[in-house]
This record gives structure tokens, sequence and C-alpha cells, in this order.
């Protein structure tokens, strides 16, 4: 049961991150920051001053890539360990 939550959580934050990282390359408009634009999309009349500086969205892109790649660490090891268990069976 805990491999069925944990990998629930995994794939969720994966495609959180995968999300925001596209959000980054792709705005609705080109402007400023790609990230600002979203956020205002989103309902966020004005979002805040480092949200709009161009280097937002590389910085949040590569923190994202970052999260991903730690994502894939954990669920490798998931996996793993799902599959020792199942050999054990």
């Amino acid at each position: 049961m805990l491999y069925i939550i944990g990998g629930a959580i995994w794939f969720a934050l994966t495609t959180v991150l995968a999300v925001v990282m596209w959000a980054c390359q792709v705005g609705p408009t080109e402007a400023v920051s790609n990230l600002s634009l979203w956020a205002q999309k989103f309902g966020i009349e004005n979002p805040p001053e480092w949200l709009k500086a161009k280097s937002a969205d590389r910085t949040i892109r590569q923190r994202a890539m970052i999260g991903l790649a730690a994502l894939l660490v954990v669920g490798g090891f998931m996996g793993g360990m799902a599959f020792e268990d199942f050999l054990r069976l």
C-alpha cells in the first residue's frame, strides 16, 4: 500500500515539475517573463517583481530540472524496492 501512495505522490510531483518546465518555455504571449504571464492567466493580477524578471524563467526551469532528477532517483529506488518485494512472493 505504501508503494501505491508513494508512486501516486511521485507521479503527481513529476507531472507538476514537467508542466512548470514547459510553462517556462512557452508563454501565452511574448513578454518579459513567460511565468508571470501564466500567473496572470490563472488569476494572479499583480505577480511579484522577481517573477516578472526574465531570469525567473531560467532559474525556475533549472530548479525544476533538479527536482525532476531527484524524483527520478527516488522513483528508481522505490521501483527497485517494489520489485524486490515482488520477487520475495
